[in-house]
């Protein structure tokens, strides 16, 4: 498992490239920023990303069920595929 902890507070997360993994359960990310990172056909279930950013990544086809993105940001990425109706828990997000 790529996060074992179940609490990730300002962590920094380079070049991460995860391909058909399941992200799931009660994971949460706080002031986290995600750079370079590749999410594609992957699987977020419960995940919370409070304050979080993601630059320049690519996030393709990821199934999202019940997370919460509060105050995220995605700056240069690609994010394409996303349901976004199927994670109602979304609150002060932005596209640059």
């Amino acid at each position: 498992m790529v996060f074992s902890e179940n609490i990730q507070y300002r962590k920094k997360f380079s070049k991460l490239s995860l391909y058909e993994e399941e992200l799931v359960r009660s994971k949460e990310f706080e002031d986290c920023k995600f750079e370079g990172c590749t999410f594609i056909n992957c699987k977020f279930e419960k995940l919370k990303f409070i304050n979080c950013i993601f630059n320049d990544c690519i996030l393709s086809a990821v199934a999202l069920a019940d997370c919460r993105f509060i105050e995220t940001r995605f700056t240069k990425c690609k994010v394409i595929g996303f349901d976004w109706t199927k994670t109602p828990h979304i609150r002060d997000i932005s596209f640059e």
